[in-house]
């Protein structure tokens, strides 16, 4: 009975142990939701759109009269002088008041106005800035995801070949013991299998880091172990959406956030032109006070006083600027410069981004070619070394010929792996530049 309860304890612990060090599988679409949530840069940014929701508010409030309440107690101790009988005495006074007060903006020249659409437009400038700054956290996820996955598949191809050379390492060993091959060959299959044991080594070195930078990146546990889920890659397909570029161009003037931002920025910038030139205008408020007072000297109490001595008043300003030393000059100035920076900011990043999405372009299409031809060359590359393998299994082909045609093939397929990622990457390239990374689909942007 101990015995088997010490089995049956030792059986949970390894089963512990192995549940809490087994892997932590991580997919594409749950690393983007990492970074989006955990990238301090994003959050900053989202920071500057809450602050613009704020003054949203704070625009609306303008517009509502102000309320303030006062309690007020005053004491007095001194001398006063008597003008009827010339006498110069000592007293003592003391005062209580209390008060509701409201000031209301009739007319500035339609600056709050002005200023309420400056900031809706700057709460939609925040929003599309916001937008893009998580369509590029969604590229740098990827490119860094993809060169994981591209690393992978690369340790997977040396370890394939590793294990091809130990197999074909056995063969000539038994070939020399028969002597129907040289020893020369035993020699020359062992350098090579020696070589792909050190490529094994190097691919491996190489996805560790290339999976440790995108541990860092998502500000994952550095101690703990990441399975990355393989995704479903699209492959060579009709994008149909690639194929004009001056389609793709259209597209990315129509939804770029960044673009678009900039052209709601103009809008606030005109808006501001318009609040400074206001600062000529005259303005028209109104005011309303209401409260009660009381002195301890009287008959009554100071409650009753406070209670029944009420009073109030209302009434109208009207301020007509004249002259305030050039002020309201420098601030038109400073608002039509900032409002002519603006549209040159904008014919800038118009041109950038056409060269941008060109670029972009021109590299999905080489890239894409790139893919075709590594395929075709993997393919050839395959049956060129299951040629050489069996002319060298009958004694018809050499070794160099078979160490040559095995080299080609795993160069081949290191080729069409790079080629394939670096093509899926591009996609994900040409996608961000046109705008159509759909932010959306990791955060809520409201």
């Amino acid at each position: 009975m101990k015995s088997t309860a010490l089995l049956s304890i030792l059986i949970l612990s390894a089963g512990t142990v192995w549940a809490q060090s087994a892997p932590t599988k991580l997919n594409l679409q749950q690393a983007v939701q990492l970074a989006v949530d955990k990238n301090p840069d994003l959050q900053k940014i989202r920071l500057n759109l809450d602050l613009a929701k704020a003054d949203y508010l704070r625009s609306v409030g303008v517009f509502l009269p102000t309320l303030n309440g006062n309690l007020s107690y005053n004491y007095r101790n001194g001398d006063n002088y008597n003008p009827y009988t010339g006498a110069i005495l000592n007293s003592k006074s003391e005062s209580y008041s209390w008060g509701l007060s409201s000031n209301l903006n009739l007319f500035n020249g339609l600056s709050d106005f002005k200023g309420f659409e400056t900031s809706e437009y700057n709460l939609e400038t925040s929003k599309l800035q916001f937008g893009r700054s998580v369509q590029t956290t969604i590229l740098d996820v990827t490119s860094n995801f993809l060169l994981v996955l591209q690393r992978q598949e690369l340790l997977k191809i040396s370890k394939e070949d590793l294990s091809y050379q130990e197999e074909q390492l056995k063969k000539i060993q038994e070939m020399t013991r028969l002597g129907s091959r040289p020893m020369v060959d035993l020699y020359n299959q062992q350098y090579t299998r020696a070589n792909a044991e050190l490529n094994v080594i190097n691919a491996q070195k190489n996805f560790e880091i290339a999976k440790s930078d995108l541990v860092a990146l998502l500000a994952l546990d550095p101690t703990s172990e990441y399975e990355i889920d393989m995704p479903v890659l699209d492959g060579i397909k009709a994008d149909e959406q690639f194929n004009s570029l001056s389609q793709l161009l259209s597209t990315a003037l129509s939804q770029r956030p960044d673009y678009q931002a900039a052209k709601v920025s103009i809008k606030s910038r005109e808006n501001a032109v318009w609040q400074a030139y206001s600062n000529y205008a005259p303005s028209l408020n109104a005011s309303w006070n209401w409260g009660g007072s009381g002195n301890p000297d009287l008959t009554k109490g100071v409650g009753d006083q406070l209670l029944n001595q009420r009073s109030y008043s209302v009434g109208l300003t009207l301020s007509v600027p004249i002259f305030n030393g050039f002020q309201t000059n420098y601030i038109v100035e400073q608002a039509s410069v900032s409002l002519k920076s603006s549209q040159y900011d904008l014919e800038k990043l118009e041109r950038t981004i056409q060269i941008g999405v060109k670029q972009a372009w021109l590299d999905y299409k080489s890239y894409r070619k790139a893919y075709e031809a590594s395929e075709a060359q993997f393919k050839a590359a395959s049956l060129l070394k299951e040629t050489a393998q069996e002319r060298y299994n009958v004694g018809a082909g050499s070794y160099l010929e078979l160490a040559n045609a095995t080299k080609d093939f795993i160069s081949a397929a290191s080729n069409l792996t790079t080629s394939k990622y670096q093509f899926e990457f591009q996609k994900k390239v040409l996608e961000f530049y046109i705008g159509s990374l759909n932010p959306e689909d990791y955060v809520t942007i409201r």
